[in-house]
């Protein structure tokens, strides 16, 4: 989810997140903005080349959303195959 904010980081990742993000903004892999007393982050060109993404970001997120559900509906359904299975 792009821009996030150092917060939103911390809150998810850590404090450990600190150092992180000083390896990705030494490779240009990621750039900020400071607003107020937060930093505000995007991921670059760079980072995208790098890691084969492309496409604007609204798609990418419908397409990941979207293999996340067939996966998310593939392992129930052989989860319930499986139970089946172990029944008879």
């Amino acid at each position: 989810m792009q821009p996030i904010s150092s917060k939103q980081l911390v809150e998810t990742r850590g404090s450990g997140v600190y150092e992180h993000l000083k390896e990705l903004r030494q490779l240009d892999f990621i750039t900020h903005q400071n607003v107020g007393r937060l930093k505000i982050f995007n991921t670059t060109e760079k980072f995208q080349k790098y890691f084969g993404i492309q496409g604007d970001v609204e798609n990418l997120k419908q397409r990941l959303f979207s293999k996340v559900r067939k996966t998310a509906k593939m392992s129930e359904s052989n989860h319930t195959s499986q139970i089946v299975t172990k029944l008879n």
